[in-house]
């Protein structure tokens, strides 16, 4: 269990040089946000949120669940992830947990100010 843990930690940190599958977890990530972005603004168009908001639905909550596991997969593995200093798993989590929910209304704060 703690080698599978260890890989998830080098896959979301992109901690292994040549690791081809942890330099293509990033982009993933990244184009998903912003292929969220675009989707919330395609929601705005009132010609498009009738004909099309089955799909964007359904593409807002695949988006909500990837997100979702991913933030669980960095609290499980965040105590594997190399330069981490030595501190309990719980404390390891517990910070990992702070720093994520600060990114993520840094990230609320803009969505809100660019509508």
């Amino acid at each position: 269990m703690n080698a599978l843990r260890k890989r998830t930690a080098e896959l979301l940190e992109a901690q292994r040089p040549g690791d081809s599958w942890g330099r293509l977890v990033d982009p993933v990530l990244i184009f998903l946000i912003f292929a969220s972005i675009g989707v919330i603004i395609l929601e705005t168009e009132s010609g498009l949120s009738g004909a099309w908001s089955e799909r964007f639905w359904k593409f807002e909550v695949f988006s909500i669940a990837v997100f979702t596991v991913e933030y669980l997969l960095r609290l499980w593995s965040c105590v594997d992830r190399e330069g981490q200093p030595e501190v309990s798993p719980t404390r390891a989590r517990l910070r990992e947990a702070n720093t994520l929910m600060v990114v993520a209304f840094v990230m609320l704060v803009i969505l809100i100010l660019a509508a």
